[in-house]
């Protein structure tokens, strides 16, 4: 069988998507990215009203130490397609998620997984399933991609300053900051996806120029996230948006820590634009621990995105470029590394930016980070292990032959 182009691969994806109403195989498409194509959905059926209306209590109910008391006594609903129809899965993925979050982490005895209360973990199981998951798990799909909608009077670019989260657990700056950017990262970087189909397409054409100014606009859109939406993560005092690190350590940045043992965890390294470059340009090596963290993430995502990551697996620019001996071409190539995994592009900005933050969070008593790292205490020096192996993961995307 011929092996299918990405951009076949993709609209066909779009066209079962319209054909059915949703996205639940997986959001991705030329249009919006890794975003969903229309605003997340707000409300659920009638008949989960209580799920909707603890998710606007939950901030006040973790505060009051109420919340496990409420989810004990919420009713164990089903989520059988006949009672929750499926262009209600996305939503119903983050709230009981969110739930089972907030749950395990809500009192001073922590609760694993598979000791959540039926009304939780039964059709939380069932939502997953539907969605293609292996197992019950809160994606980045869901704590980014389906955390967000627009302020009042705001209906077009999905930028922080547009947006406000949509399911809040903590309520504060430092959580709407953090989800919110990352939402906005998603939103500039979705240009990526018809970026690569189309180099994909001159690859097959033999088409160098065109390779070229397509190289050139994803190294574009890598310098607006470094320079525009990145920089709006900060604990600067001057900034109206200021993140305080002490803040971000004792609410919310444990919220996400994998309930489940051996379970990916949706951090930084879950980001899928990232996925999409490393796979396209060819990466190979995977070996750190923050390598092997994103190969397990992968695995989970969803299978509409999984099949398009496959389609580009046959042929990768890097391995096109070292074959045409063409020096504009392999400097294009070169820029483009620069400005994504080079020592000044975005994963270096990434990991310089983000020490600090760490830092103050174990000094303070954080004890774990959603990639899987833990430690305690301002003897423990986990940050600068999270910072080192940070840097052997942007080493790995070296250019091969270049």
């Amino acid at each position: 069988m011929k092996h299918a182009k990405p951009h076949s691969v993709l609209r066909e994806i779009e066209n079962t998507a319209a054909r059915d109403g949703h996205q639940n195989p997986g959001i991705i498409s030329r249009s919006h990215g890794f975003l969903p194509t229309s605003e997340p959905l707000k409300d659920l059926p009638p008949h989960f009203k209580c799920w909707d209306e603890l998710v606007c209590l939950t901030p006040e109910l973790l505060q009051t130490d109420q919340f496990r008391q409420k989810l004990d006594e919420m009713p164990v609903l089903k989520a059988d397609e006949a009672i929750l129809p499926d262009r209600y899965l996305h939503r119903a993925a983050v709230v009981l998620g969110f739930f089972a979050h907030a749950y395990a982490r809500a009192g001073s005895v922590f609760v694993a997984q598979d000791e959540l209360p039926d009304s939780i973990l039964f059709p939380w199981t069932k939502v997953c399933e539907r969605l293609g998951r292996p197992f019950p798990v809160l994606t980045y799909f869901d704590l980014v991609g389906y955390n967000w909608k627009y302020k009042t009077g705001h209906t077009s670019e999905r930028i922080v300053e547009n947006m406000e989260l949509l399911f809040p657990i903590f309520d504060n700056m430092e959580e709407r900051i953090l989800y919110l950017t990352q939402t906005e990262m998603l939103y500039r970087s979705a240009p990526v996806i018809s970026l690569v189909n189309g180099i994909y397409d001159c690859m097959a054409e033999r088409n160098d120029e065109g390779i070229i100014d397509l190289l050139k606009e994803i190294t574009a859109c890598m310098r607006d996230l470094t320079e525009i939406s990145f920089q709006k993560i900060t604990a600067s005092k001057c900034s109206e948006q200021r993140m305080d690190p002490v803040v971000f350590a004792k609410t919310m940045m444990s919220f996400a820590v994998p309930i489940q043992k051996d379970t990916p965890g949706p951090s930084g390294a879950a980001f899928p634009t990232f996925h999409l470059l490393d796979i396209a340009f060819g990466r190979v090596d995977y070996n750190s621990q923050i390598g092997m963290e994103t190969l397990k993430i992968r695995s989970v995502f969803p299978p509409a995105v999984r099949q398009y990551f496959a389609s580009l697996k046959k042929n990768t620019v890097t391995d096109y470029v070292n074959n045409r001996n063409n020096p504009h071409l392999t400097e294009a190539l070169v820029e483009f590394h620069n400005s994504y995994d080079g020592p000044d592009g975005f994963l270096a900005i990434h990991r310089k930016k983000i020490y600090g933050f760490l830092q103050t969070a174990f000094q303070v008593g954080r004890s774990e980070t959603i990639g899987g790292y833990s430690g305690k205490g301002a003897d423990h020096r986990e940050w600068r292990i999270v910072h080192d192996h940070l840097e052997e993961a942007r080493k790995e995307r070296k250019i091969n032959g270049v």
